[in-house]
């Protein structure tokens, strides 16, 4: 079908039999076979047992049913990548180096490296901290495979918006069942980063009672007043140059501090 090029613009409906054995590029191109006129269209990725899948391909059928949406081949590509191992540069194994890292951050530091040798200058990391004393891990009893889970944590790492961590969360029950509370834990505090990536923050720190944010050293409020009023009702208090210190003990209470803060 795919190597033919076979397109049959009335078609509607394509059943996919043993989804699981099939590769990622190929369940991609042919799900783009139909729907390929002006109507909508459905493929259907049927599988025996989802309960008796490998991991590979959950991993396979979880990208397909993500990217769902026109324009998404260089991303499904780049999670194939990721899910197989990219292997060398030069060769053909698919194992080493660039897949224990992932291709993403392969890319990445492969651009860090080429600036430098431009530049002159070593490259300095600018990324958000993030600080806690709380159980905040993928436990090896959840998930047993150590490829598997460090990938888990890239990609937690990498999130930016809540629908992507919305996202993880769905896939890691589907995947692997109930959240245990470590994972919880993890997932809450990627949670705050974002919230607090968005109002302007460099650093948060969370405590079982207390939660620290650091604000960006431009950060200016509309309304000192406002942020004082903030301060007195939360038990706030600037602890150093940018930084204010709450006490708190739930993460609900944390997101409307830093919505707050972002309304400020």
């Amino acid at each position: 079908i795919i190597e033919t090029g076979l397109d049959i613009p009335n078609v509607n409906t394509m059943i996919i039999h043993d989804a699981d054995q099939m590769g990622l590029s190929q369940l991609y191109q042919l799900r783009g076979r139909v729907g390929r006129w002006n109507r909508e269209a459905k493929a259907y990725l049927f599988v025996p047992n989802l309960n008796n899948l490998t991991q590979e391909s959950y991993a396979r059928l979880s990208t397909i049913k993500r990217f769902d949406k026109l324009g998404h081949g260089y991303d499904v590509a780049m999670e194939d990548l990721n899910i197989r191992g990219g292997g060398n540069i030069l060769g053909i194994s698919q194992s080493g180096k660039l897949k224990g890292v992932g291709y993403d951050m392969y890319l990445e530091m492969l651009k860090d490296r080429i600036d430098e040798l431009k530049n002159g200058t070593p490259h300095i990391e600018n990324d958000f901290e993030i600080s806690t004393d709380l159980n905040a891990t993928i436990p090896e009893s959840y998930i047993s495979d150590t490829e598997v889970r460090m990938g888990f944590y890239r990609k937690i790492a990498d999130l930016r918006t809540l629908d992507e961590l919305n996202w993880i969360k769905d896939t890691l029950l589907e995947m692997f069942g109930k959240i245990p509370e470590e994972t919880e834990n993890l997932i809450g505090l990627t949670r705050i980063k974002i919230l607090s990536m968005k109002c302007g923050a460099a650093a948060i720190s969370v405590g079982k009672h207390d939660f620290t944010i650091t604000l960006g050293a431009s950060f200016m409020p509309k309304n000192m007043d406002a942020l004082f009023e903030l301060l007195d009702k939360n038990e706030g208090a600037f602890c150093r140059e940018n930084s204010i210190k709450f006490k708190i003990e739930n993460t609900q209470k944390i997101e409307e501090i830093i919505n707050k803060i972002s309304e400020i």
